[in-house]
């Protein structure tokens, strides 16, 4: 009996001692591999100190974190995603992780739907931005031109991180396209710009100049007025690199009981005139038009003035016509539509 139980223990697989020996052994490299993990992180923490950078942990709700991760990898010193906890965790300046943490809580929102699509993000870096001020440019030219709202920009790393749809994505690559040009590509010269003031009218549209016809006409189809008719032409002239002003006043816009006319003032800077191809487009940056429209404020001939008034950034292909925006002025004005010519000046 004591020869088969001898037999039966030397096929046993692992002694039984063995096996203990194996459970501390894996225990004891557990321990070692926390302690690691817990020297790497303090040594981690004080090179973060040392060199003034802080680090901040992100609760995403909604978002991709690894599309985020994506997008602000350039801001920060570090981003690591951990998509199961739906985490960032962000080591940086302090300032710049103050300012991805505001942007990711503007982008941080559940997918809204158009008719464009859903709302998604993408960044875009300037190449050829020298300055923050001409990356802030762009932004502001993308911002009025694709009403986009959730936009910001790294200054940094001259990137612009942009939350709208696949058409004002498209919108903003085309923008930034046509103006992140080097400068070694910019003409200098002088712009001469044409702008008339049309009105919308309930009466048939009376003679138009030649050049407008295909304009007004492309109008009737949007708007439901039955006509249209020039209140105001004048000419801005203004050098590449300077701003230009123009102030007037819109005739046949006084009555007996409002004597006072609209009056205009108009602004822009001509940013650059940059070729495209056999065309040249000429850059407008803070292109605005601001009306001051008398209203009548009692019954007894008293009237105050209220401004209303078109800003946007636009780029115009030379010799086009273009229409800029519409506003309306109250009782003297019901619909006033800009139009835009430019050429450059030999």
């Amino acid at each position: 009996m004591l020869a088969a139980l001898a037999a039966m223990t030397a096929f046993l697989p692992f002694p039984p001692v063995w096996g203990q020996e194996r459970s501390a052994q894996a225990d004891e490299a557990r321990a070692r591999a926390q302690e690691a993990q817990a020297r790497a992180e303090a040594i981690r923490r004080e090179a973060i100190s040392r060199s003034g950078n802080v680090q901040k942990i992100i609760q995403v709700q909604h978002a991709d974190v690894h599309a985020l991760q994506a997008v602000f990898r350039n801001w920060v010193a570090d981003i690591q995603a951990s998509p199961e906890l739906k985490l960032l965790t962000v080591v940086g300046e302090p300032e710049a992780v103050g300012r991805l943490q505001e942007a990711i809580q503007e982008l941080d929102v559940p997918e809204k739907w158009s008719a464009s699509g859903y709302e998604i993000t993408r960044s875009f870096t300037i190449q050829n931005a020298s300055t923050p001020q001409e990356v802030q440019e762009i932004a502001t030219m993308i911002r009025g031109t694709g009403d986009i709202r959730r936009l910001f920009v790294a200054n940094a790393t001259n990137t612009v991180v942009i939350r709208g749809t696949p058409d004002q994505l498209a919108l903003a690559e085309q923008i930034i396209k046509a103006t992140d040009i080097p400068r070694s590509t910019r003409i200098s010269g002088n712009v001469e710009i044409v702008v008339q003031l049309l009105e919308g009218t309930n009466q048939p549209s009376s003679e138009l100049p030649k050049q407008l016809e295909a304009t007004v006409r492309e109008l009737k189809n949007t708007f439901p007025y039955q006509g249209y008719r020039v209140i105001e032409t004048f000419v801005a002239r203004v050098r590449v690199g300077e701003q230009s002003q123009v102030n007037g006043s819109i005739p046949d816009t006084t009555s007996p009981d409002m004597p006072s006319p609209v009056y205009y003032s108009f602004q822009t800077l001509a940013q650059g005139i940059v070729p495209k191809g056999t065309e040249r487009i000429i850059q407008l940056n803070g292109l605005n038009l601001n009306l001051r429209v008398p209203v009548r404020t009692g019954s007894s001939g008293q009237f105050s003035y209220t401004e209303v008034g078109i800003k946007t950034e636009l780029n115009i292909p030379e010799g086009k016509t273009v229409v800029v925006g519409k506003a309306g002025a109250g009782e003297k004005i019901h619909g006033l539509f800009v139009v835009l010519t430019a050429r450059v000046v030999e």
